[in-house]
């Protein structure tokens, strides 16, 4: 039986909408970052979206490691790989994430930074799920349930990965079952289609092979 995963799909109409309200909080707030720090890879396209929201020019970018690239799993604690260098003596630093989960990521990023004698630093994020071990300054919504949410940024990658799992838990699957497969156990509505699109990006990553009808993994 597969893994069963709550999720939601935001559009990019939600992306936008999300930082005009984060950004509006911001402003309200009476704080006014210097630098902005997007969390690599997840907080590319908010944080630039906050920039040209708060007209903050100052705009780099930290890559975290803890989530896994197979959707819904990470690893026990959040790693910088890449000691990046940066001049924030005496700058307000806001961090930018597209969502707390387990708020390591963001925990972590906030150690590091502090190294570099900031003024201060905050954090921002679209989204705030209550189960995370840290609350941010910012946030556009609370979610009390968690929920796997899929941003336009990594649509490919989740459905390729939530694909996979299904193919881990039931062997063979022909294209057909896959849709009511995907409600039954993620909650998404995926077309013919998208179902399609999803296999041949599999076969093109050498993830799986067909067999007459159906598909198995390699």
């Amino acid at each position: 039986m597969a893994e069963k995963i709550s999720c939601k799909l935001v559009s990019w109409n939600d992306v936008y909408s999300k930082c005009e309200v984060l950004s509006d909080k911001i402003k309200q707030s009476n704080w006014r970052p210097d630098t902005l720090i997007a969390i690599a890879r997840s907080g590319f396209v908010p944080g630039r979206i906050l920039s040209d929201f708060l007209g903050v020019t100052d705009l780099v970018s930290l890559k975290v490691e803890h989530w896994l690239d197979t959707t819904a799993q990470h690893k026990d604690e959040a790693t910088i790989p890449y000691r990046i260098q940066f001049e924030l003596e005496n700058k307000n630093v806001l961090v930018i994430d597209d969502i707390v989960d387990t708020g390591k990521s963001m925990q972590e990023t906030i150690k590091y930074l502090q190294s570099f004698s900031p003024k201060e630093v905050k954090s921002a994020v679209m989204q705030y799920l209550t189960c995370s071990a840290y609350e941010p300054n910012y946030y556009a919504d609370k979610e009390e349930c968690w929920t796997w949410f899929i941003y336009p940024w990594n649509v490919v990658e989740d459905s390729c990965n939530l694909v996979t799992k299904l193919f881990q838990a039931k062997g063979e699957l022909a294209a057909d079952e896959i849709p009511s497969l995907m409600k039954e156990n993620y909650n998404l509505d995926y077309s013919k289609e998208k179902v399609k699109k999803c296999l041949d990006e599999l076969v093109c990553r050498e993830k799986i092979s067909q067999v007459e009808n159906k598909w198995k993994l390699n």
